[in-house]
C-alpha cells in the first residue's frame, strides 16, 4: 500500500497560464490498479510578474525565459516559462499557495546564454498577482 499526492495541471500555450487542482490524497493497493479520480475541478492559478533585465540594468526585451528546478538535471525536471514584452516585464502563472524551490532561468538570445541566480518562485493565492521585481540574468562565458 502506498500513499500519494497528485495534483493535475494544464498549461495553456496560447495564454502562458497554468490552472491547477487541489491536491488529491489516494492509497495504491495492488500493483497495476487504476484509480477513477472523477471530475477534478481546476483553481486559478497564481501569479508572478516581473521584469526581467541583464546585470547591467537593461531590459531583456521580447524573450522567453524558461526556468527549471536546479535539483534535477534531466530532460524530465521541472519547468516553468515566460515571455517578456518591449519593457522587459512578463507575468507567469503557476500552481496557486505554491513556492517552487531552487529555480535557475535561462534565456537564449542569439548563441548567447543569459542564466539568474538560483531563486524561489513563490505563486499566491488563486487569482492573487505577486510582482518578483527584477530578474536578473547574466550572460554565461
Amino acid at each position: 500500500m502506498v500513499g500519494n499526492l497528485i495534483q493535475a495541471q494544464f498549461f495553456d500555450t496560447d495564454s502562458w497560464t497554468f490552472t491547477s487542482s487541489g491536491l488529491v490524497a489516494f492509497t495504491i493497493n495492488n500493483p497495476g490498479e487504476v484509480i477513477d479520480f472523477g471530475t477534478v475541478t481546476l483553481r486559478e492559478p497564481g501569479i508572478i510578474t516581473g521584469t526581467m533585465k541583464d546585470n547591467a540594468g537593461n531590459p531583456l526585451t521580447d524573450v522567453t525565459i524558461i526556468f527549471q528546478n536546479t535539483a534535477s538535471t534531466s530532460s524530465s525536471a521541472f519547468r516553468i516559462a515566460a515571455h517578456s514584452d518591449s519593457q522587459g516585464q512578463f507575468e507567469m502563472s503557476g500552481g496557486p499557495n505554491i513556492v517552487y524551490r531552487n529555480m535557475v532561468g535561462h534565456v537564449h538570445i542569439g548563441n548567447t546564454i543569459w542564466k539568474t541566480n538560483i531563486i524561489n518562485l513563490p505563486f499566491p493565492e488563486p487569482g492573487d498577482t505577486y510582482n518578483i521585481g527584477n530578474i536578473i540574468l547574466t550572460q554565461e562565458e
